[in-house]
Parts: structure tokens; C-alpha cells; sequence
């Protein structure tokens, strides 16, 4: 079957997936190089009117996308394994038409909600950053048509590349235009005490002036990098197409009717779907709640809040009414830097997925239980160290990155990613859990799992955000709570259905021990160098310490062994 494609027009599934890792780690890297810094320039009001546009953002993108990206992949890739092409360049046709009404549906969902939405988290600023992302979603969704074809091809390079260059874009000319907007309209205000041809008394009001529109001008950066991300993959399409030979569409049976194939993505989709719908309104709630308790204490027992931040929330922010969107954006600043390893283990599942489904369809106890206990393995190991390193060590991070004029805004998030740090173990755990378990054919049992898990999430951020001596510090126990509960009993389930027998606790007790040791470490060497060397310099060593004793712990107790790196350069130099 491979003849009928141009030579290197597809890749092997270990290769494949290899590409989509590394770029996604690129793509992290370069998210943390965008949002760090903006979280600086806005500083804590202005951060929670970027964050609070990607809360209607995601379920609104979700609604708009439902899974159908996969359902394409799932589907072109079974057609092409039956050496059904003509079924194949259906299904891309059929999608174009599905993914421009779900755009644009969605595209002025968001417009229309965006009023209301401010409304509820009485917010009226982050109106600005909203509108500013609702044509992401129209781009987003076209562009899904071609990732999700492409990946079907076992083709994944369209999608890597597209993704970095919607990175990029994102980190360019989102910091360019919030920093001049900022630039502008400060020098605007020195020459004539006014922003945007308005008077204001102090450079405090003029500043708070400018922040919705320097938080829209990040969003514009997000904006440009999907309209690119689509731009070069409209193009690449055009010039290169699909690798489908005319040979192969000859020899090709009759397609199904569109139809049913529009059906057939459908029902795909709607699963997946639902899992991402339910996680992302759920993350949108929660945002609604948090922020309503807060601004329901500032109301009811302001000074009972103010007490515990004493001289860490600025007068003009108690004074402009918008504490509660300063506590919002000092929880962004830890969401930054917590949700990068999540990102990272997402995609050990999606790489899991091949090799699971085919063990599990060909019933090989054996592979699947090795292929199930490896992948676990390796999550383990990039989700424990990190955890505990970011709860034991956050505050350093976090000064490290956002400190200097934003020290106010890291005293109160260091409070915050002590427990948000042990919550991203069970965080990144999950994500491979869950889609392993879809991988076995129990697609909607993660669902059930997520939608308990986050239900939780918002009953526990209720009662505790609303307890003023806790406020925004228990959203850290809400998401430990709810994703606690996903991977205890996702990795009951998967176990239980794979029938794996071995003791599970032996993986991630070694990594637990080797972390807990480097932490320990960790904390000695703080202590030594904290007289003579600057805390930045201090904190960025003890994180070197921490990854190097951490690998050698791994390495004594056979955790990892050189051949495992030697695999991953073999399979880097084959790309």
C-alpha cells in the first residue's frame, strides 16, 4: 500500500509520533516565552483580562472542533489501510463544509457571550481581550481540517510545522503589540495626562486604563499566529497535496455516500468531543465561580481579605474596585507555568494510542500490558519530579520569572503553587490514563470520570474561594481534589481492563523517592548559597542540581538506562 504514496510522504508510527512530541515541546517552550513575559507587562489586573477571554474561549473552541479533527484522522487512516483513497479524498471534502458552519458558529458565539460573560464575572475590561480571540476560533477550526487529515496520512509533519509557526507568530506579535500599546499610549499620557483623549489624575489610572487594550493587543498575537498556522497549511496543501496518486484513486473502489460519511465523523466526534466540551465548561465555570466569590468577599467582608495581603494588593486596585480581577490574575501566573507538563504527557497518550489499540484488538495481553506499564513509566518520571520541584521550589520559580515589579503578584501565586504543584502530578498522570482507556474502546468512560472530577473541582473552589481567610489559595485543593480523583480511578479501570497484575506502586515509588531526595537537595544547597549568590542565579543552579541528581537517582536505581537514549537518537536522526 505504501507504493501508492510518493516516497516520504508518510512516517512510521514510532516516527510520528516522535515529531508530534518534539514539536509540542518547541510549542510549550515558546507558549512559556510568550506568556511569562506578558504576564509581567500586564501585571495581575491586566493578566486576568488575557486569561479570563481564554476561559469562553475553550469551551466555545471545543464546541466548535468536537473531536472532529480526530474523527478525521481515525477515519482516513482506516480508509487508507483498506486502500479506500476515493473514501479518503471524500472525507476532506466533506469536512470542509462541516468545519466552516462550526467556525463560524462558534466565531459569533463568542461575540454574542462576550457581553454577558463580562457581565457575570464583573469584569467589564476583559470585553476587549474577548472579542479579540473569537476569530481564533473560525482559524482554529479550518485549520483542524487539514492537521486532522494529514495525521490520518500517518503525515505528521504539516502538523508540527503549523504549530510552531502559530507559536511563534503568537510569541511575536503578541508581545509587539501589547508593549506598544503600552509604549504608546504612556507617552501619550506623559505629554498630556490623557489615554486615548482621556484626562486621568494619576499614572495609576492611566495605567489601568491601558491595560484592556495592551491584554487585547497579546490576544491579537494569538490571533495572527492561527490566521498563519492556517495560511501556511491552506498553501502547503495547494502546492504538495495529500501524496495521493492518481494510480491509487484508479485502483480505488467507489466511495461511500457523503452521507454516511458525514455520519460516520459525527459519531466519532461526538465522544471525543464531549469529553473536551465537558472539561472546558467546567473550566469556565469555575472561572465564573472563582471570580464571584471573590468579588462577592470584597463586598460583604473586604477587610477580612485585605488583612491576609497586607501591602501585597496595590491601594489603587482597592480602590478602583478590581481586587478580584488582581487575585485572578496572580492564579494565571501559576496556571502558566503548572500546565506545561500536562501539555508534554497529552502526548505520550496520543503516541500510546496506535500500539494500545492494536494489542488490545489483537488481544496481546502481554504487549499491552508492557505498552500500558511503559507509558505510565515514562509519565511518572516527567510528572513527580516536576510536581514536587514546583511546590517545593515555586516561589523561586515564580520570582525568577515574574519578579522585580511584579514581586506583589509572586507573593500571593507562591501561596498558590504550593498545592498547585502536587496537583499537576495527578494532572499530567491523567491525560495518558484517559486516553489509553479510549484506546481500549472505553471512550466515554473518561468522560464520566472528567465530568465527576471537575464537578468536584467547582463544589470544593465554591466553599473554599468563598471563605475570605482562603479565597483564591483553595484553588489549589480543588484541583488537586478533582484530578486526584481522575487518575486514581482512571488507572483503576485501565488496569482492571488490561488485566495487569504487577505492582504499579514499584513505578512511581522510585521516581517519588529520587525527587523527594533532590528536593532535600535541593533545599541544602539553597540554604548554602543564599549569602553569597543572587537569588535568581541560586534558584536557576538548584534547578540544574535537582534535573542532574534526579537523572543519576534514575540511572542507580535502572529506572532508565543508556540504551533508552540511544532509541531516541535513532529515531531523531530518521526524521
Amino acid at each position: 500500500m505504501r507504493k501508492l504514496f510518493p516516497k516520504k510522504t508518510s512516517q512510521s508510527i514510532l516516527a510520528g509520533a516522535f515529531i508530534l512530541t518534539f514539536s509540542t515541546i518547541i510549542v510549550k517552550i515558546l507558549g512559556a516565552f510568550f506568556k511569562i513575559p506578558v504576564g509581567k507587562i500586564l501585571g495581575g489586573v491586566g493578566n486576568s483580562y488575557f486569561e479570563a477571554a481564554y476561559a469562553l474561549y475553550n469551551p466555545v473552541d471545543a464546541l466548535a472542533v468536537a473531536g472532529l479533527p480526530i474523527a478525521i484522522s481515525r477515519t482516513v487512516s482506516e480508509n487508507v489501510a483498506k486502500g479506500r483513497f476515493r473514501d479518503v479524498r471524500l472525507v476532506h471534502k466533506i469536512s470542509i463544509p462541516i468545519f466552516l458552519v462550526t467556525g463560524i458558529i462558534g466565531f459569533f458565539i463568542m461575540i454574542l457571550s462576550t457581553f454577558y460573560y463580562s457581565h457575570i464575572i464583573n469584569s467589564p475590561n476583559s470585553i476587549f481581550s474577548t472579542l479579540m480571540l473569537s476569530p481564533t476560533i473560525l482559524f482554529s477550526c479550518i485549520m483542524s481540517i487539514y492537521r486532522g487529515y494529514y495525521q490520518g496520512l500517518k503525515n505528521m509533519i504539516p502538523t508540527a510545522i503549523s504549530e510552531i509557526i502559530e507559536a511563534a507568530s503568537k510569541l511575536v506579535f503578541g508581545l509587539f503589540f501589547s508593549s506598544a500599546i503600552i509604549f504608546l499610549k504612556m507617552d501619550e499620557y506623559r505629554k498630556f495626562s490623557t489615554v486615548f483623549g482621556k484626562n486621568y489624575p494619576s499614572i495609576e489610572l492611566a495605567e489601568n486604563a491601558i491595560l484592556p487594550f495592551a491584554a487585547a493587543g497579546a490576544i491579537a498575537g494569538i490571533t495572527m499566529g492561527s490566521i498563519l498556522g492556517f495560511l501556511f497549511l491552506f498553501f502547503r496543501h495547494k502546492k504538495y497535496g495529500d501524496g495521493i496518486t492518481q494510480k491509487a484513486l484508479l485502483l480505488s473502489p467507489q466511495p461511500a455516500k457523503t452521507l454516511e460519511t458525514a455520519k460516520l465523523l459525527i459519531k466519532i466526534a461526538l465522544p471525543i468531543g464531549l469529553g473536551a466540551l465537558i472539561m472546558n465548561v467546567g473550566g469556565l465555570i469555575d472561572t465564573i465561580v472563582i471570580r464571584r466569590q471573590l468579588s462577592s468577599i470584597m463586598q460583604t467582608r473586604p477587610q477580612a481579605l485585605l488583612k491576609i495581603y497586607l501591602g501585597n494588593i496595590p491601594e489603587d486596585k482597592i480602590a478602583t474596585k478590581q481586587v478580584h480581577d488582581f487575585l485572578s490574575g496572580c492564579l494565571g501566573y501559576v496556571s502558566s507555568i503548572v500546565m506545561l507538563i500536562p501539555g508534554i504527557t497529552q502526548m505520550l497518550g496520543i503516541s500510546a494510542l496506535p500500539a494500545v489499540t492494536e494489542a488490545w484488538a489483537l488481544k496481546n495481553r502481554t504487549k499491552l500490558g508492557k505498552t500500558v506499564e511503559t507509558i505510565i513509566k515514562i509519565t511518572a518520571i516527567i510528572s513527580i519530579p516536576s510536581g514536587i520541584g514546583l511546590s517545593i521550589f515555586g516561589r523561586e520559580i515564580l520570582n525568577l520569572l515574574y519578579g522585580g515589579a511584579r514581586y506583589k503578584e509572586v507573593n500571593i501565586a507562591s501561596g498558590i503553587i504550593v498545592t498547585m504543584g502536587i496537583a499537576t502530578i495527578f494532572t499530567s498522570m491523567s491525560a495518558p490514563i484517559c486516553s489509553m482507556l479510549q484506546a481500549i474502546g472505553k471512550i466515554n468512560l473518561p468522560v464520566y470520570l472528567l465530568c465527576a472530577g471537575v464537578s468536584i473541582k467547582i463544589i470544593v473552589n465554591y466553599m473554599l474561594v468563598g471563605i475570605p481567610e482562603i479565597n483564591i489559595q483553595g484553588t489549589g485543593v480543588g484541583t488537586l481534589t478533582c484530578y486526584g480523583l481522575v487518575f486514581f480511578s482512571s488507572t483503576y479501570f485501565l488496569c482492571k481492563e488490561c488485566q495487569i497484575s504487577s505492582n504499579l506502586l514499584i513505578i512511581f515509588l522510585k521516581p517519588l523517592f529520587a525527587s523527594i531526595f533532590c528536593a532535600i537537595c535541593g533545599l541544602y544547597f539553597q540554604e548554602i548559597m543564599k549569602n553569597f549568590i543572587p537569588d535568581n542565579l541560586s534558584t536557576i543552579i538548584v534547578i540544574f542540581s535537582f534535573v542532574i541528581i534526579y537523572i543519576a537517582i534514575l540511572f542507580i536505581l535502572g529506572d532508565i538506562k543508556v540504551k533508552d537514549f540511544v532509541i531516541i537518537r535513532k529515531k531523531f536522526l530518521k526524521l
